[in-house]
Order: C-alpha cells, then structure tokens, then sequence
C-alpha cells in the first residue's frame, strides 16, 4: 500500500493498491473505496516490537501499535522490546523515543549509534554495544530510569525540572549529567 500523510479528502476513489491516509480526514465514501485512515498517532502511544521481518528499526513490519497496525515509530513513543522475538533491534541510525522498556530476555544493539531517551527508561533485557555509543536521557519533568543493574559504557542525563529516581542505581565507565533536576 502506498501512504501519505496530513490530507482531508471527501468523495474520493483510489485505484489500484490502498491508499494509507495517515494523521488525515476522510469522509465514509472515501473510507469505502480503497484509503485506509488509521488512528492518529499520539504522544505517549505504545509501540511494540515485533522482529517479525528483520532486525532494522526503520522496517514498520518490525512494530505493532495498540490497534494491531504497523507503523515506524515515533519520538513521542513507549517502546517495548519484548522478549522471545525471532530478530531484535540494531540500529543503523540515532533514534529518539519517549519511553524505552527492554523486557526480560530482550535486546537492543546499539551498533555504533546513539540511543536518546526523553522520559523513563527500564532495562531488564540488554542492551549492546559496539564502540562508544552513547545511551542518553533528556527532557523535562520527572523521569524513572531503571538500569536494570547493569554496566553501561557512556550515559549522558540532561534533563531540567523533575526528579530523577534510580531505582537500581547507574554502573557507568563515564557519565555527564547536565541537569537542574533533582537526584
């Protein structure tokens, strides 16, 4: 299916593959002949990995949303990285989430890139590393990042306002926190 996105369409016929109308208004007669209007993406929406295609983070047949629809993900996201998948994230780029929750028995390669995470984090699965990679933490407000006891290479927290809670402590060979919250 072919996709576009912030379109308002009334009595129109798509031929041919489903048009995806993402973040988009349509009418029932359009809904009726051949676009598809998903829900809306919103800040805080859950996103699940599956591995169901591959291991790349830019591959929406890797995700499922809460409707049961693939999507790549966005940075306003919860992401889950659940365990027992067939193939887990490397990623090949920097990527920026809201939430970031690697289960149990679950992974995220880093592979040379920089992970960002803009409110909590919990680590009870790994996540790998190559080289110096940066697993960092920013934004306002309150923020939970559970480490999941366990050692990172470099760990960057900016964050303003709020309180940062560790509830299993930070092992770190390098951390820089820039910061006007509360530790």
């Amino acid at each position: 299916a072919s996709s576009i996105n912030y379109v308002d369409i009334s009595k129109c016929k798509a031929t041919g593959t489903p048009i995806v109308a993402n973040d988009s208004i349509g009418d029932d007669f359009s809904k009726e002949n051949n676009w598809e209007f998903p829900a809306p993406i919103k800040p805080g929406d859950p996103l699940t990995w599956t591995g169901a295609s591959n291991t790349s983070w830019v591959n929406a047949d890797n995700w499922v949303d809460q409707y049961g629809g693939k999507r790549l993900p966005e940075k306003t996201d919860v992401i889950t990285i659940p365990a027992n998948c067939l193939n887990y994230p490397k990623l090949i780029a920097e990527q920026k989430v809201n939430t970031l929750v690697v289960e149990e028995g679950a992974l995220i390669n880093l592979s040379g890139v920089n992970i960002t995470v803009t409110n909590n984090l919990k680590v009870a699965g790994d996540i790998t590393r190559s080289t110096a990679e940066k697993l960092i933490v920013e934004g306002e407000g309150d923020a939970v990042l559970d480490f999941g006891d366990r050692e990172y290479g470099d760990v960057v927290i900016t964050k303003s306002g709020g309180t940062i809670t560790l509830p299993n402590g930070l092992k770190t060979k390098r951390l820089k926190i820039t910061s006007s919250a509360e530790t």
